[in-house]
């Protein structure tokens, strides 16, 4: 397959995004904060090896997503962005670390949720399923 199709092309751009806001987010919850206690230099290492190992394992699945379509990849990144919707029960913690941080979160799940959805569009569909997509120009 050469031509990818314009809904995993989108995903790829989205998933960047959203890992740029990721290292925003790890950022804004390393900072002092006059809302929350100073984090000590163990947490903010360890914040920011755990945001360094989450970043690198969804670049690794959109890397197969969008170059090699994998419908395992595809699978798991759908639990992993499921997981990460649960985790709002808990967004009254987020929410404690302020407006940027809260704004971020929800710029990121938002971009989560159309990323989830671009993955099964039709022509993401045939893409996993190893057909070529028709150009939707065909007809023009």
């Amino acid at each position: 397959m050469s031509v990818r199709p314009g809904s995993i092309v989108w995903f790829e751009w989205i998933l960047y995004l959203n890992q740029a806001l990721a290292l925003v987010v790890a950022w804004l919850m390393a900072r002092p904060n006059a809302g929350m206690p100073h984090h000590p230099p163990e947490a903010v290492m360890a914040i920011l090896l755990l945001v360094g190992v989450t970043i690198a394992i969804n670049l690794l699945l959109g890397w197969l997503i969008a170059y090699r379509a994998s419908n395992l990849a595809r699978w798991i990144i759908i639990v992993l962005i499921a997981v990460a919707f649960v985790s709002l029960i808990n967004f009254d913690v987020t929410i404690r670390y302020g407006a940027a941080l809260t704004a971020v979160s929800l710029l990121q799940y938002a971009l989560s949720a159309a990323s989830a959805w671009l993955l099964f569009r039709r022509d993401s569909r045939d893409w996993f399923a190893g057909r070529s997509p028709v150009d939707p120009n065909i007809f023009d």
